[in-house]
């Protein structure tokens, strides 16, 4: 693959909370982007001072009476402001005397200044020793608390705030969902839209909840009063989103107080039920204000820009666990690819690597949080010589970016790199020039009377140049059948405590879509006992640097166009490693379609010294593919003695081998344990494993 350019991104982030504002005592005011108005704030006279000599002379007051939002917002502050005043300020239920913070309902002064409000608005005010916070909407209260710590000015290990200090802000602007127990809304959701339909008989149980009837409807009813409009329904307004992000929830509001629903409707909808829920716990009016009404995504999950180019858009998602979704848009262009790029850098996306093979281009960015893997995919349809398959692929892992694969190594070299198949099967122990390990799939439990793990540990240990435990710089997984990953859960059941896991990658379609006998959770147990080990989504185009190797992503299930999984094997990730001795392929279980769109997708760029013959030398694998390598070993993962048995080994026609455009053959007996390639063999060296002449 020829590298067209790359950028490691360390993203730091410096919180400088303390910083001193010199000459500033008295005044200090912020100016606010909300969607209310300025307020008045009277001139500073005679400054309360919260703090001096580091230590707090202030205290919060928050009733335990007060609902858990505004509880929030006092946790908030008390946060906030001891941080910026470097002093432990103290949060208390009750009043008493001295200078104190009361937010919200914490007696006769709050209630007072509580009847001045109107409507959805928060004030906030200076009297005497006291700070008075209150609103009518809890949702304000966060507001409120970043003014209030706009209005705190600090020098000199010394905050304090004007003694007169007031500040009333005009009524914020919201959706007014109900008065008391009446509404003035339908629900409208989306015919024909089974998801969207779910979610508004979600919503309207959450109004039962608040004691609140509200008529159900989908878009085929005409137009009446308020509405709330889930999905892509037959309204102006659900087209009227300022913003959409995959995998996000997209909001939009008007003057006639309609509210819509679209993107993730799931996450939308979750969002508008617990304000719903929190205003009935409160015992007030629904009256949700406009700024909580922003595009967000699913938790857990990242965002991206929107695509606008050409092509038919299909959103697609990986195995549930993963927080991993593509979207893949059927006849775009390249000139796509290219301003989607572009879009990610003006967004503040940076990128990471990028690459490009033939026709296709491939590129990793990140904005600190998710990262982006972008492909233009081009080759001749291997169903059809005449047409050309073009399509651009977006994937969106919802990871921090700590996850990224490193684009280079510069360890320190403590041994020679060596490959190592074992016990005849999809088992591969790699050993670094660092000194770390990494592993490809894991085997059966039990195969040739053996365990799997305990034979890694045992040839880990026997290889490891590190003092101490071996570490495993990463696991890669190709699929998820037991056959390939049994080996690897038992090693983290087994092994856990004595070796150091630190990466694992994969990538596996959603279990809807993955036709297989076999449970991918086999393989996402395991996972959870090496919580430390980084998780990585391997995409096409991806490059995992280690030391001494290179280990390039080829392919995934995504690039499996317009395809079904079938058993699952043609979704095996298929990559390639790279060494000073040469390069090797490995297939996984690939199957003849999925070789054959590697192919078409790379050609001269398949080259290289070792390859894997494709499901254990069965079935699957292609001809033209195995030419494109130009291998003069092919290593059949499988012992030769049930290969021979059942005429899979040498001249098999169901894998397309054609056993002459290889010089060797490596194959183990169920006798073998291990078989370790090192740079510099001959191919003297290489006969003792040469079972099929």
């Amino acid at each position: 693959m020829k590298k067209i350019g790359k950028l490691a991104v360390f993203i730091k982030a410096v919180a400088l909370l303390c910083a001193v504002m010199a000459c500033i005592f008295v005044l200090n005011s912020c100016t606010k982007k909300a969607e209310q108005g300025e307020g008045t704030t009277e001139a500073a006279v005679n400054a309360l001072t919260l703090v001096s000599e580091g230590k707090a002379d202030v205290k919060i007051v928050c009733n335990d009476g007060e609902n858990v939002i505004v509880k929030d917002s006092a946790m908030e502050l008390k946060s906030s402001l001891s941080e910026l005043c470097g002093a432990d300020i103290s949060l208390e239920s009750v009043s008493g005397d001295g200078i104190e913070i009361l937010i919200g309902n914490s007696g006769d002064a709050s209630k007072a200044a509580m009847d001045e409000l109107v409507p959805n608005s928060y004030s906030i005010t200076v009297s005497e020793n006291k700070i008075i916070v209150v609103s009518n909407n809890m949702y304000l209260y966060s507001e409120a608390v970043d003014e209030l710590l706009c209005a705190i000015s600090v020098s000199d290990g010394v905050a304090a705030i004007a003694g007169d200090y007031s500040k009333k802000s005009d009524s914020y602007p919201v959706v007014a969902l109900s008065e008391g127990d009446k509404t003035d809304y339908t629900i409208i959701y989306a015919a024909g839209d089974s998801t969207a339909m779910a979610q508004a008989k979600l919503l309207n149980n959450a109004f039962k909840y608040a004691g609140i009837t509200v008529e159900v409807s989908s878009d085929a009813k005409g137009a009446s009063g308020k509405e709330i409009l889930i999905g892509d329904t037959n309204r102006k307004l659900s087209s009227q989103t300022k913003e959409s992000f995959y995998k996000s929830v997209s909001f939009g509001h008007n003057d006639n107080g309609d509210l819509a629903v679209k993107g993730a409707v799931e996450v939308g909808i979750t969002s508008v039920m617990d304000y719903i829920k929190a205003f009935a716990d409160a015992d007030c009016d629904i009256a949700i204000p406009h700024f909580l009404l922003k595009p967000k995504p699913e938790a857990g999950y990242g965002t991206a820009p929107k695509y606008t180019g050409v092509g038919t858009e299909t959103v697609k998602y990986s195995y549930s666990a993963m927080k991993s979704y593509y979207v893949q848009v059927d006849g775009a262009k390249v000139s796509d690819y290219e301003d989607y790029l572009k879009k990610l850098k003006d967004e503040g996306y940076e990128e990471h690597y990028a690459t490009e093979a033939q026709e296709s281009r491939f590129a990793t960015y990140t904005d600190g949080y998710s990262i982006v893997n972008v492909s233009y995919i081009e080759h001749k349809s291997i169903s059809d010589s005449n047409k050309t398959v073009k399509y651009v692929n977006i994937a969106i892992d919802c990871t921090d970016n700590v996850a990224l694969p490193a684009a280079e190594d510069d360890s320190k070299y403590v041994c020679e790199a060596q490959v190592s198949l074992i016990n005849a099967h999809n088992t591969w122990l790699v050993r670094l020039e660092d000194g770390r390990f990494i592993v490809v799939d894991g085997g059966l439990t039990n195969s040739n009377n053996r365990n799997n793990a305990d034979l890694i540990y045992k040839y880990m240990v026997e290889q490891n140049e590190l003092d101490g435990n071996p570490v495993i710089a990463a696991w890669v997984i190709t699929h998820p059948h037991s056959d390939h990953v049994q080996g690897f859960y038992d090693f983290t059941q087994r092994y856990k405590n004595k070796a150091e896991l630190q990466m694992v990658i994969s990538n596996m379609p959603n279990e809807a879509d993955y036709n297989s006998a076999y449970s991918p959770q086999v393989y996402f147990g395991a996972t959870e006992s090496s919580p430390k080990a980084k998780f990585v989504v391997a995409h096409a185009g991806q490059r995992f640097a280690f030391a001494g190797l290179d280990l390039d992503i080829l392919w995934t299930h995504e690039n499996l166009y317009d395809s079904g999984y079938g058993d699952g094997n043609v979704a095996s990730t298929v990559f390639s490693m790279t060494m000073a001795g040469g390069r090797v392929i490995i297939t996984g279980d690939q199957q003849k379609a999925g070789c054959q769109i590697v192919n078409a997708i790379y050609r001269e760029e398949l080259k290289c010294d070792v390859i894997q013959i494709c499901h254990h030398g069965y079935t699957g694998g292609d001809a033209g593919f195995y030419a494109s390598t130009g291998a003069k070993v092919a290593v059949w993962p499988f012992n030769h003695e049930e290969l021979t048995q059942n005429n899979a080994y040498g001249n098999n026609t169901a894998n397309n081998v054609d056993v002459e455009s290889f010089d060797m053959h490596l194959v183990m007996s169920k006798t073998e344990e291990i078989m370790t390639l090192r740079e510099g063999m001959t191919k003297n060296d290489l006969k003792q494993f040469r079972k099929w002449e």
